[in-house]
């Protein structure tokens, strides 16, 4: 039996919030006015001061009201000029990728023809790493021609790379793995159900072999169920990775594993005799060692006289079409390979929600709500001295009422950056710092230059200007945090780091940044000139060019340094140059050949000037030291 359901009903005393209870409002004003005037009414209801209280009362239930509205009706104003601040989830909450597992990921969502790729970090020096890639074959099953050559592969893994490059890491070496061609011969006894083909487990038996040899991440949709968890890392677009795909390159291969892989196949009863050819081994009776620089590649024996795995089914070969099943085997592949376009199922999942365009701004005025005995009720200028004085009083209230519907009204512009709205330095500067707050950008800490030391509304306004100017680059400061400079980028701001960007804004003044790690030699020549004088270690020399009374000033150098400090990872050093122009200017103009040599891959020239940058900021080290 289905209960009735229960009816609706209004409650008998609904609580309302303070701004909206018109009792609990015209209460306080009157015990306000018995404090403060206690002979400007005599209370009585129909008593015009007691009219008043009540209408203003009832005005300040209608902001009440506006200001408990859903935040997705405050934010759909007419007049949203900052609605392309309004980050969704899927934009908002990923990170530029920080651990292995995040280069691995984005490494194989950014780069198409990628089986797998694996990354090992350096311990000495610290930040490089070296990658190796597994190139996914177009005919999985049919072992490759000897020689092939990956160099657009290898590009193609660097340039993402270095697109996410962490400020003083880089890549070490870089190398496609080669491919092993590996034999598993086997003898299956099989038990098919009802309508299963024996080409089918061929199929599987073969495809199982593969991954288990030569791991290949598989790639899933988007879960709308657990949509937030996939945006707890680096932003994919092609499908997310799980951790348990992101396995360790093998490093042997054992034939015992090979087998029990076999009997958990669907359909196999019984493995027998299964051995392992690998080639440059040959046949292994154990456990084999891999090359670290190679992978195994299983040759599945489509184009040869006889495929490598015997089926039989009660003790009698089963004739196999092996047309069929290599066209199961690449429709296996093609499964596995999928890959699952997340940006419209990520706008689907956070979609913002859109609300109700209201008009927050208008306000009614007060007096045409009065009766017409008081003069207002008529949109005509009153003529009576009296009225003249009720509605200037009136206006007080609706002079304060309206600056307050005008920040409403504005809420959309201040979510999207923009303080539509004339306030003290003092108050921009608590909304900055709250929206700031928000966006992730440090501004705790503005350096003051000696100029501003006792001239402090001046100082408000710059501390004022310089956090509207971080808040206008808040998205390129978001994408390049802690991230290195790009030498290839066609953006500005992706073509410097993510730091030296920071500081120029920070400061309003020209920044040079050099990451030591950059540095180090590119070719085998100085490499061995230097052997091991050098330590290009995970640090970066900041140069800025000052005016003479600030480079002299310890405050405020310190300042800089802190706030600098604040913005670069905690592991990494700092070292600070606080330089005239003309020397400045010489650092900035080799740095800028250096980065040119980079992007055109010109190793001996890169070297050349990357030498003339290292002597040239140590020679500026001595002299600050001997200062000292």
């Amino acid at each position: 039996m289905v209960a009735p359901a229960t009816p609706a009903a209004l409650a008998r005393d609904p609580a309302l919030p303070p701004g909206q209870d018109f009792d609990a409002l015209k209460a306080e004003a009157i015990a306000n006015l018995q404090q403060l005037c206690a002979g400007w009414t005599d209370y009585n209801t129909h008593d015009p001061g007691v009219t008043l209280v009540e209408l203003l009362s009832y005005a300040l239930t209608d902001l009440g009201y506006r200001a408990t509205l859903p935040v997705e009706d405050l934010l759909a104003g007419a007049s949203l000029g900052g609605r392309e601040g309004l980050y969704p989830a899927w934009r908002a909450l990923p990170s530029p990728p920080v651990t292995v597992a995040d280069f691995r990921r984005v490494l194989l969502d950014r780069v198409e023809g990628l089986g797998n790729v694996w990354l090992t970090p350096r311990n000495a020096p610290a930040g490089l790493y070296d990658v190796r890639i597994h190139a996914a074959l177009p005919l999985p099953g049919v072992h490759p021609e000897q020689h092939l050559r990956y160099r657009e592969l290898a590009r193609r893994v660097r340039r993402a790379f270095e697109r996410h490059r962490p400020i003083c890491e880089d890549i070490g070496t870089i190398r496609v793995l080669r491919p092993l061609r590996t034999l598993v011969r086997a003898e299956l006894e099989l038990e098919l159900e009802r309508g299963a083909r024996a080409e089918a487990v061929m199929a599987e038996a073969l495809f199982r072999l593969a991954i288990f040899l030569a791991p290949e991440p598989r790639r899933t949709p988007l879960d709308a169920q657990a949509a937030a968890a996939a945006l707890d890392g680096p932003l994919l677009l092609r499908g997310l990775i799980a951790p348990g795909e992101l396995t360790d390159k093998p490093a042997t291969i054992d034939p015992d594993a090979l087998a029990e892989v076999l009997r958990e196949t669907p359909g196999v009863l019984r493995v027998r005799e299964c051995r392992l050819w690998l080639e440059g081994t040959g046949e292994c009776e154990g456990p084999a060692a891999i090359d670290p620089e190679a992978w195994c590649s299983l040759d599945a024996g489509i184009e040869e006289d006889a495929l490598p795995l015997a089926l039989s089914i009660g003790g009698r070969p089963c004739a196999i079409d092996r047309g069929e099943v290599l066209r199961r085997l690449l429709r296996r592949w093609e499964a596995h390979r999928a890959s699952w376009p997340l940006e419209p199922a990520y706008r689907q999942a956070f979609a913002l929600r859109t609300g109700m365009s209201r008009a927050l701004a208008r306000i009614a005025p007060l007096g045409p709500q009065l009766p017409r005995v008081y003069g207002l009720a008529t949109p005509d200028k009153p003529d009576t001295p009296a009225a003249v004085q009720l509605e200037g009083f009136l206006k007080i209230f609706e002079t304060v009422m309206a600056d307050f519907c005008t920040r409403l009204g504005a809420t959309s512009a201040l979510a999207g950056g923009t303080i539509a709205f004339a306030l003290p330095p003092p108050q921009q500067e608590k909304l900055l710092d709250m929206l700031l707050a928000l966006y992730g950008v440090p501004a705790d800490i503005i350096p003051t230059p000696p100029r501003f030391t006792h001239r402090g509304e001046a100082a408000a306004r710059r501390r004022v200007a310089i956090k509207q100017t971080l808040l206008d680059h808040r998205g390129a400061l978001a994408r390049r945090r802690a991230r290195g400079f790009d030498p290839e980028a066609r953006g500005a701001s992706r073509r410097r780091s993510g730091l030296e960007l920071y500081a120029s804004l920070l400061l309003g003044t020209r920044v040079c940044l050099i990451e030591h790690m950059m540095l180090r030699p590119r070719t085998r020549a100085r490499r061995a000139l230097e052997g091991s004088r050098y330590e290009y270690a995970m640090a970066v020399s900041v140069a800025i060019t000052l005016p003479e009374d600030e480079r002299r000033d310890h405050r405020y150098r310190g300042e800089i340094e802190a706030a600098i400090r604040v913005g670069l990872p905690a592991h990494i050093g700092l070292h600070m140059h606080f330089v005239e122009p003309a020397r400045w200017r010489r650092l900035r103009d080799v740095e800028r050949l250096w980065r040119a040599a980079l992007r055109v891959d010109a190793r001996h020239a890169a070297d050349q000037l990357a030498v003339e940058l290292r002597d040239l900021l140590e020679r500026w080290t001595r002299r600050e030291r001997e200062r000292e």
